[in-house]
């Protein structure tokens, strides 16, 4: 799981699907408060990632 989050912000747009990343943020949302920092940050920007995938902007 910690690869998915600190990779998949490196794939294109074209194959990040809304609702799943939407549905796999919600099932790991402990990892916001990971121990490992480097998880937490990455955590979030796939966070970012959706907002911006999902509402068109920042």
């Amino acid at each position: 799981m910690e690869s998915v989050i600190n990779y998949a912000g490196r794939l294109p747009e074209a194959s990040l699907k809304v609702d799943q990343l939407h549905q796999f943020l919600v099932d790991n949302i402990e990892q916001a408060s990971s121990a490992k920092n480097n998880v937490t940050t990455n955590f979030f920007k796939l966070v970012c990632i959706y907002d911006l995938l999902q509402f068109k902007q920042l």
